[in-house]
């Protein structure tokens, strides 16, 4: 090789082959830090997500208890024990996407796995035609206040970005996991706060026995299976976010195939203009067209002379209102004293009369956005048909009515041909749980089916510190439906 060959090597070939490689082993090295940091983000993003669901779980769980807490017939009774067992068995499969490095991570699951056992076996006590005794509402309530407590702080370490369960204070929440052959195995009341009474350890926790792994049962295995590394919550009972009550607590059972409350001839799209004009006012309305769906109907829309919107739309068959909405002020927020949320409900109450929705009542309201929306259901001989519902909308800064929803209303409203009462006030009320304090008594027809209704008591009530809302047939005494009532700075939520 000539002495020219080796300096054009030396100079110019092996610099370029030396900053190829540095430049590969860079590329190589910046797609390895990116995979590294993919995955770090990937695994904290599902440790983040499995927290949060977990954290919603264990609400569930404090709500459910709660509602074993005033709830006082077996079928009762049997649907919430399950629905705590499905529940404490998506936890336990969440358990298994967090880090094991913890301590406090085994004594929750522990936790988690001990009162989905007591939960089955309430439930085959129940089943079995044995009462739930004081002793076993004590053990209850017990949990649901560790639950509680419990679900709190998690949901603050989540807020506050803190994602590890050795932060949590589980003081008083769990008991030791190797207890001495004179302790015997705890039961999970004992772990929530120490045992003061109850069913027998071996009816408590049948079947926990050598379950030390933090596995549920059989049966809570079968139910877990998809929970584990996929973290959902889809199964039934789960997930349960709350609703807005001012739908009421039977909203959703509104969808029927035909509309009941209307009847006559079809109107034409100017006999429609005129119903929404009336209420309009001076806003000029424009006819936008129809709408077929459950309720065929004619579109309007137009806009006051201050820029602020109308649109309206008014059934084909009979010329009524079916809804319509105009803009607000927005101005006052947070929920207002009592006086002035009468007046709301009264400002409301008398629109609809003029309207022609005669024995109305209001139920529940919401506020938001300076807006005040308040629901009513119709009445007949004194029984609230929660069917029957309207939705108001009131501007809270001028005291105008901004909006109305009749849809449930025509969907439902016709009249009812009410059974008589097969029981008296107080004798539903001796079929519930003592631990409810009663508030108020009224008497609904609650929806079951979009086709069937059924006559009830309705109580409303307190229990530490909580409101709930138990509906007792009143043919037969069953108790229907429980609700927990949350009260929160927009109204009050449901679940």
């Amino acid at each position: 090789m000539s002495e020219k060959t080796q300096r054009i090597i030396t100079a110019y070939i092996i610099p370029s082959v030396l900053v190829a490689a540095l430049i590969i082993a860079c590329v190589w090295g910046y797609q390895r830090s990116a995979e590294a940091t993919a995955y770090k983000n990937a695994a904290e993003a599902m440790y983040q997500r499995a927290y949060q669901e977990l954290a919603t779980s264990l609400s569930n769980m404090e709500v459910t208890l709660g509602k074993l807490m005033v709830v006082n017939s077996p079928a009762q009774y049997v649907f919430m024990l399950d629905d705590l067992w499905r529940t404490s068995g998506t936890a336990v499969g969440l358990m298994s996407q967090l880090p094991a490095s913890h301590v406090d991570n085994m004594e929750l699951n522990a936790f988690l796995v001990r009162l989905g056992d007591y939960a089955q076996s309430l439930t085959k006590k129940v089943m079995q035609g044995r009462p739930i005794l004081d002793e076993d509402l004590s053990q209850l309530e017990q949990l649901h206040n560790a639950c509680a407590e419990l679900s709190v702080k998690m949901q603050q370490k989540i807020d506050n970005g803190e994602f590890s369960l050795a932060l949590i204070d589980t003081d008083g929440f769990f008991a030791d996991n190797t207890p001495t052959e004179s302790e015997g195995t705890a039961g999970p009341a004992e772990t929530a706060g120490g045992n003061e009474g109850g069913s027998e350890p071996e009816e408590r926790l049948e079947g926990e026995k050598g379950n030390a792994s933090g596995k549920q049962t059989e049966e809570s295995e079968d139910e877990t299976e998809g929970s584990e590394g996929s973290g959902e919550t889809s199964q039934e009972g789960q997930q349960k976010y709350p609703v807005l009550i001012y739908d009421g607590p039977f909203a959703e059972s509104v969808d029927k195939l035909q509309p009941k409350g209307l009847t006559g001839r079809e109107v034409s799209s100017e006999e429609a203009l005129a119903v929404a004009q009336s209420i309009a006012g001076n806003a000029q309305l424009a006819f936008d067209g129809e709408s077929p769906g459950s309720i065929p109907s004619y579109d309007f829309s137009g806009t006051y002379e201050d820029g602020r919107f109308f649109e309206a739309s008014v059934t084909k068959t009979g010329g009524k209102i079916l809804w319509f909405m105009s803009s607000a002020t927005g101005g006052a927020e947070g929920v207002p004293e009592e006086r002035e949320a009468r007046g709301y409900k009264d400002t409301a109450g008398e629109f609809l009369k003029k309207m022609g929705f005669d024995a109305m009542q209001s139920t529940y309201a919401q506020y938001y956005n300076g807006i005040c929306l308040i629901n009513f259901a119709a009445v007949q001989d004194n029984v609230i048909l929660y069917s029957d519902l309207v939705k108001v909308w009131v501007d809270r800064e001028t005291g105008e009515v901004v909006g109305l929803d009749a849809r449930n209303y025509w969907f439902s409203h016709t009249k009812r041909d009410l059974p008589e009462s097969a029981i008296t006030e107080q004798e539903a009320k001796d079929m519930l749980s003592a631990n409810l304090e009663v508030k108020d008594v009224n008497m609904a027809l609650i929806p079951v089916t979009p086709q069937t209704e059924k006559l009830c008591y309705e109580f409303k009530g307190t229990f530490g510190g909580d409101s709930y809302i138990v509906y007792v047939n009143a043919l037969s005494g069953d108790e229907e439906q429980v609700y927990r009532i949350i009260d929160s700075d927009e109204g009050q939520l449901v679940i």
